[in-house]
């Protein structure tokens, strides 16, 4: 199984150039268009997304548009662009042109096996429509971002483009404790009925424009599977009495939405007797939101499994990462 990559943001480079247009020049070398990859908290009340490093070995789909207002021609300037890592920098052979203009960007990350990114034929940068498949064994964190209007003055250009990276999926993790003597094995758990396959289209509304620039992003077309075992605990996890909640696994990435349960496999062992159970959960009035993490904060023992729902932050905050480009 592929890793399990935990969510997003924190350094990425980019770029832009056009055949047509001529390139700035510094000591006779081209200047590359370099962005800031950062993570953009959730706005809504049930919980928010701080963020995590960028993986470095996740590459990103980027279109750009030269915007109104600067007296060029105004339209697409490159889409569907792949950017990856190539030594200690993202690049993707795209510079700034030399005249002054407004450059607005539109970036979905990953571009990889079972995420597929692409722009419209026109207007690149208003919208992008990305194919997400078989995440139920790629776990994959798919973002995207609009970059805020940056300008570019004929005369030099701009050190770093901010790109604020939203998460387009929800986090569906789980931890463990138990207040009983008697030893008990988490052996692995199961959702049912969640969504990991669909069609992300995300919305550049002022792409072109000088103004700041605004993405949102919608679902459609979105599939689940049966029985998706939460990866990266393939030994299970022993509980020990009064001990502080234990993580299990890495959780799930899934499409924001609902699924119908998850089942708990646990062993307790008894004067040296294992008994294996199955505890279902049921999830009917559950629904999950984009960017956000939900943990579902589980105590056994001996008459009663209590589930207690959560939601907060994804793991540490995002840091600004300066790309320099050489």
């Amino acid at each position: 199984m592929k890793r399990f990559f935990i969510m997003a943001a924190a350094a990425m480079t980019v770029f832009a150039a056009c055949n047509k247009t001529e390139y700035v020049y510094d000591n006779d070398q081209p200047q590359e268009i370099g962005f800031f990859a950062v993570n953009k908290a959730a706005t809504k009340t049930t919980g928010a997304v701080d963020g995590t490093a960028f993986p470095t070995d996740y590459a990103m789909q980027v279109a750009a548009y030269l915007a109104a207002g600067d007296g060029v021609t105004v339209g697409d300037y490159f889409g569907g662009t792949t950017f990856s890592k190539n030594g200690n920098y993202w690049t993707g052979g795209k510079y700034w042109p030399v005249q002054g203009a407004t450059i607005n960007f539109l970036a979905v990350a990953p571009e990889t096996t079972g995420v597929a990114t692409t722009f419209g034929a026109s207007n690149y940068a208003s919208a992008s429509e990305t194919t997400l498949t078989s995440n139920e064994t790629n776990q994959y964190d798919v973002m995207y971002a609009a970059g805020q209007g940056v300008k570019t003055t004929g005369a030099a250009a701009p050190e770093k483009v901010d790109m604020i990276f939203k998460h387009a999926l929800s986090w569906i993790n789980f931890t463990f404790k138990t207040t009983t003597d008697p030893v008990i094995k988490i052996n692995k758990v199961t959702m049912n009925g969640a969504k990991y396959n669909g069609t992300l289209t995300v919305t550049n509304a002022k792409y072109n424009t000088t103004d700041p620039q605004a993405a949102t992003a919608a679902w459609s077309n979105t599939s689940g599977n049966a029985a998706v075992v939460v990866p990266g605990a393939d030994s299970g996890i022993t509980l020990v009495k009064d001990a502080a909640a234990a993580a299990f696994g890495n959780g799930l990435l899934v499409i924001p939405g609902s699924a119908t349960s998850f089942v708990i496999n646990y062993t307790v062992t008894i004067d040296g007797v294992a008994h294996t159970y199955d505890y279902t959960y049921a999830l009917t009035s559950t629904t999950w939101d984009e960017a956000k993490r939900y943990t579902y904060n589980v105590t056994i023992n001996l008459t009663q499994i209590n589930i207690n729902p959560s939601v907060a932050p994804w793991d540490n905050p995002g840091t600004q990462i300066p790309v320099d480009l050489q």
